[in-house]
């Protein structure tokens, strides 16, 4: 069995929590763009099971970002960043 440090722990924890955090932005932006998972989902040409994933903070891919521009038409830095209302 692998043992990890005590700071490639807290990387990981902090890693986690902010993919719960943007993952809870990701729900923000959506709802103030009144979609639902589906409609958001064709937008990011994703299925709706992903979304619902994103939004839960299980899972985050690097590819969403491009997906995510593309969808809400701003930068995404917002929603990393935490500025989703002034989408």
């Amino acid at each position: 069995m692998r043992k990890f440090s005590e700071r490639a722990i807290s990387l990981i924890f902090k890693v986690r929590q902010l993919i719960m955090i943007i993952g809870k932005r990701l729900k923000r932006l959506r709802d103030n763009k009144n979609f639902t998972q589906e409609e958001f989902a064709a937008r990011l040409e994703i299925n709706r099971s992903m979304v619902a994933k994103y939004e839960a903070g299980q899972t985050m891919g690097l590819e969403i970002r491009c997906k995510l521009k593309d969808a809400a038409g701003k930068d995404t830095e917002r929603v990393i960043h935490g500025t989703v209302h002034a989408l």
